[in-house]
């Protein structure tokens, strides 16, 4: 009799019905009650992406553990894309099973990988499953972009102290207290004192509890007080009105950056956050080294989620990153790169293009004075004056489409970098990069392996 074992996963639910994991499980056990096989277990993923790289799936790996162990002998799945929506998860999978002597099985696809033609459809539909990931992914972001420079507010969620929900209105009680809370942080009170004096006042949070610290920090940090929207670096206009100015915000930032409204450790690691782990994808964070030294890390255990597998000294892991951030901002593609990306409704080509054109007549224009001698001296400068002033509002125009949200100038980061602060320099990579993927060196003592560090820039 084989040994049957079903997988169940939901990554978004909306109406609790279509593909929640007990109707997965109702249906996976009557199909295996039907071949009269044997249900030794069930392995489920909810709220779980199949898609994005950088999730994990516990069960899904115990799944594949036990398969390899010999304890499973068909893989029992509702769809196949609960299973998988990556080829390489599917190549992966179906090489465990096959080494082991298994196969997978979907109810409603139709799928058995135990035949040649059930693989190849297995095949061809990952394909169809990740053309229709992206395609989904794009119409989110495209959703999100329209909302931002609608200057709508995104999603739900509880509503900010200081406006009415959704962002309807301001609430003048609230937004006072506000304005009052961002006066005395500037004149120098801690804010635990202003959020003691809060309490003492009867005033309340929107979520109806007693004010704290980071709560406090956090209302006022917001780039919504400031009646702007920001998205993926660029920042909008927003629908709603403003309680603090862009300037009493900026000084509020720079002095929550300075002191941390009170007084917190110092970052050293300006890399933590953006690295994962090239083995289980987790988030990698800054340690110290078994010497002593400043080192990252992939954190294992119960509260990390980690493999724990991956570690590197941070000098000259830091060292190459910046060095690949120089080396980037220097390109003379970056601008252009940042502006597509800024502006995708904007036609970038036809900015370039007359860039080009520009670029070629000023060339055309030094031939006909200098080597044809067509031209004399006050002709030139005249034409030569007209083509700069253009040239140079062409490149300002392109320049002005990249995010500007971060506050840096990435002309002048190489100047900059080696006496600015790890807060700075986090600022600058993570405008730069989406994540670093940090993969194993090979043994050995190498000081450092390059090839193991894959940077995945947003532009």
């Amino acid at each position: 009799m084989s040994r049957a074992a079903i997988y169940t996963r939901i990554s978004i639910d909306p109406d609790g019905r279509s593909t929640a994991t007990a109707r997965q499980l109702e249906d996976c056990e009557r199909h295996i009650a039907a071949r009269g096989w044997e249900h030794v277990g069930t392995y489920e993923d909810p709220d779980i992406s199949a898609y994005d790289r950088r999730a994990v799936r516990p069960s899904f790996e115990r799944m594949k553990a036990d398969i390899v162990a010999g304890r499973v002998d068909v893989v029992v799945a509702w769809k196949m894309d609960r299973l998988w929506r990556r080829a390489r998860d599917f190549a992966d999978l179906d090489e465990v099973c096959e080494t082991a002597g298994a196969r997978i099985v979907t109810v409603v696809d139709g799928i058995d990988t135990s035949t040649s033609a059930g693989r190849l459809v297995a095949t061809v539909m990952t394909g169809m499953a990740r053309a229709e990931s992206e395609n989904i992914s794009i119409r989110a972001r495209r959703k999100a972009a329209e909302l931002a420079r609608d200057g709508k507010i995104a999603g739900g969620g509880r509503r900010l102290f200081g406006y009415e929900s959704r962002m309807t209105g301001i609430v003048p009680e609230e937004a006072a207290l506000l304005r009052e809370a961002a006066r005395r942080i500037l004149d120098g009170e801690a804010i635990n004192a202003i959020c003691r004096d809060w309490n003492t006042r009867g005033i309340r949070t929107t979520g109806e509890k007693g004010w704290r610290s980071t709560a406090l920090r956090r209302t006022l940090s917001t780039y919504q007080v400031t009646g702007r929207r920001f998205y993926e670096g660029v920042p909008y206009p927003a629908r709603w009105d403003a309680i603090l100015t862009v300037a009493e915000h900026a000084a509020l930032l720079r002095l929550f950056d300075a002191r941390g409204g009170q007084p917190a450790a110092i970052r050293t690691h300006f890399l933590s956050r953006l690295l994962r782990c090239g083995l289980c994808g987790h988030v990698m964070v800054g340690k110290q080294t078994s010497r002593g030294a400043r080192g990252y890390g992939c954190v294992s255990g119960p509260d990390d989620g980690g493999c724990g597998r991956i570690r590197r000294r941070a000098d000259p892991l830091e060292e190459y990153v910046r060095d690949l951030i120089f080396e980037r901002v220097a390109s003379p593609t970056f601008a252009e790169s940042m502006a597509r990306q800024a502006t995708p409704d904007v036609d970038v080509d036809t900015i370039l293009a007359a860039i080009r054109d520009d670029e070629m007549a000023v060339e055309e224009l030094a031939h006909d004075r200098y080597v044809s001698r067509m031209l004399g001296a006050a002709e030139f400068a005249s034409a030569h004056a007209a083509l700069t002033l253009r040239l140079d509002a062409h490149r300002k125009r392109l320049a002005a489409m990249a995010p500007s949200d971060s506050g840096i100038d990435f002309e002048t980061v190489r100047e900059a970098w080696p006496g600015a602060s790890a807060d700075w320099r986090a600022r600058v990579a993570a405008a730069l990069i989406d994540h670093v993927a940090v993969g194993q060196s090979p043994r050995g003592r190498l000081p450092f392996h390059a090839e193991s560090v894959v940077i995945h820039w947003r532009f």
